[in-house]
């Protein structure tokens, strides 16, 4: 019977990884923000009436409806954006 070594499993600590969470978590919100820019400027050349009518209040609830899209789509990938920007901030650090 033949014994063999086999390398360490090199994880990272709790510290570091709790670290390299909080980065995406912040980018996801940067990409959320971004989209919810987007899609604003996007939403104000449609026409009011529709979902929410065109009421006084029509326009406060379209701007919450396109924040909560912009917050969905950054959470569930985006368009890339907050792996982009953890990964770039992640060189920078060195980690």
């Amino acid at each position: 019977m033949a014994l063999r070594s086999t390398p360490p499993v090199v994880s990272k600590d709790s510290s570091q990884q709790t670290r390299e969470s909080a980065l995406l978590d912040k980018a996801r919100e940067f990409e959320a923000v971004y989209l919810n820019q987007l899609m604003q400027t996007m939403f104000n050349g449609l026409e009011t009436g529709g979902t929410f009518g065109s009421g006084p209040g029509a326009d406060a609830w379209k701007s919450m409806m396109v924040n909560e899209y912009a917050t969905s789509m950054a959470a569930n990938g985006g368009i890339g954006l907050a792996d982009s920007i953890t990964r770039q901030l992640l060189d920078f650090q060195e980690i």
